[in-house]
């Protein structure tokens, strides 16, 4: 199939839906100009086409976003540039443009251009407005290291990409996608999924962060439900015996997490296989996404797994700081420092201490954790050392000092607070173990 005719093919399945969908979000638009505070958060509604074998997308996607701060005349948003935005409409809309990004302005999209929408008055707090984007494009380009890519092998897309219009500084999102595409392709995202007619249909009622997009021509989708957790496991390369086997490691993880953190595990967790050899896992609320998976190795290196297993689903406590400044460790090192604790849970002392004494031989002559660089990429081998073996390292050191109980309490409190900066976790360090040890774990976060 050329790609000429792939696109006409996209085209006559998606046009109906389409056509019904720019319908319901004018509609929508028009109802919600001066809505105000009914909104949880920002919600996308996207009607799609996606050709994985010529890296081609188009989109219509309406987006109901809660204003973050008063007085805005303007939004941002994230683009992949090879993705073409035809046009930005809605109510209160004076316009928009497309300009390179500035350096540093979104570190891990490197690819997008700023989309900047034009507003015809100043917003207030609160204030929701409806944007409805148009764009398409062939995107061929991403980094080496990037977790997102389409290609007809193996397509992930998500917010590295990013291929839908993004900022991350807006907020939580939830969504419903109905997105056309060859049927020699099976999609998954979060959840579930339904099929009606030729689309594919997602929907995520939970907030997340970021929008993923799977799609192979080879998927398997296993889901187990039990008594307070659903977990899906998408799967492509890996046999059935193993995607169980991730399920059950991934409900143990789930419910020693919650055990000890706090908080109810979440009633649906999807884990995604992925089938890239780069870029490595990442978690979203609600999502698992773990590349270089391989049958034999699962079973004959249980531990190793694991702990890549127990990192990522640390991030479901482990989110709440921005994951652009120095202040991730608190995401980053508590999330390793976590699936260590969880390999001595499920394989004894003796591997908790092998795998921190590995981590301690790699310290010498980092820089400080406290303001770390980063998105210094030339030097992402070192930035990864500290946030993944030094600040592990000094988080064993605390767990020390304090003792175990009063390490598992100063976790839950960060949980129960939202801890997202260095300094509330250094006062409620402080108020629950005192000033002295503030001023000692502090010092070592400098040195």
């Amino acid at each position: 199939m050329n790609i000429l005719k792939g696109r006409r093919l996209l085209d006559a399945c998606a046009a109906v839906v389409m056509l019904a969908g720019m319908v319901a979000g004018f509609m929508t638009a028009s109802a919600c100009k001066n809505e105000r505070r009914d909104l949880r958060c920002n919600h996308y509604s996207m009607q799609a086409s996606l050709d994985p074998a010529h890296q081609f997308i188009r989109a219509s996607v309406l987006l109901r976003l809660k204003i973050p701060l008063d007085d805005v005349d303007h939004l941002t948003f994230f683009l992949h540039r090879q993705l073409k935005v035809a046009s930005v409409t809605g109510p209160g809309i004076a316009g928009f443009e497309v300009t390179p990004i500035q350096e540093g302005e979104a570190p891990f999209m490197p690819e997008a251009d700023a989309v900047v929408v034009k507003l015809d008055r100043k917003t207030r707090k609160d204030d929701v407005v409806s944007l409805r984007f148009r764009y398409e494009g062939v995107v061929t380009e991403w980094p080496a290291w990037s977790a997102n890519l389409i290609s007809k092998d193996w397509t992930e897309i998500g917010m590295y990409f990013p291929w839908y219009p993004c900022n991350l500084d807006y907020g939580n999102m939830t969504y419903d996608l109905a997105i056309h595409a060859d049927p020699a392709y099976k999609l998954r995202s979060y959840a579930g999924y339904t099929r009606e007619g030729e689309a594919w249909r997602f929907r995520c009622d939970r907030p997340t962060r970021d929008i993923v997009l799977t799609a192979s021509r080879t998927m398997h989708t296993l889901e187990v439900a039990n008594r307070d957790v659903r977990v899906w496991v998408h799967y492509s390369r890996i046999q059935k015996t193993t995607a169980r086997d991730l399920s059950e490691d991934l409900e143990w993880l789930l419910r020693l997490y919650s055990g000890w953190f706090g908080g109810s595990i979440s009633p649906q967790i999807t884990l995604i296989e992925s089938r890239r050899t780069k870029g490595g896992g990442y978690a979203r609320p609600g999502l698992i996404v773990l590349a270089g998976l391989d049958d034999v190795r699962y079973k004959n290196e249980r531990e190793h797994y694991m702990r890549y297993l127990g990192h990522e689903s640390a991030h479901l406590w482990w989110h709440m700081a921005p994951t652009s400044s120095w202040e991730d460790w608190l995401n980053e090192s508590f999330a390793e420092y976590t699936a260590l604790l969880a390999v001595r849970q499920r394989f004894g002392p003796d591997a908790f201490k092998k795998r921190l004494e590995e981590k301690a031989l790699k310290i010498d002559g980092l820089p400080p954790v406290w303001g770390l660089g980063r998105t210094d990429f030339a030097n992402a081998a070192t930035v990864q050392a500290v946030l993944y073996d030094k600040g592990p390292v000094l988080l064993y050191t605390l767990d020390k000092m304090i003792g175990r109980d009063k390490f598992m309490d100063l976790c839950r409190a960060m949980v129960a607070g939202n801890v997202s900066d260095t300094k509330t976790f250094l006062n409620t360090l402080e108020r629950l173990d005192g000033k002295d040890v503030r001023t000692r774990f502090e010092q070592m976060l400098k040195e």
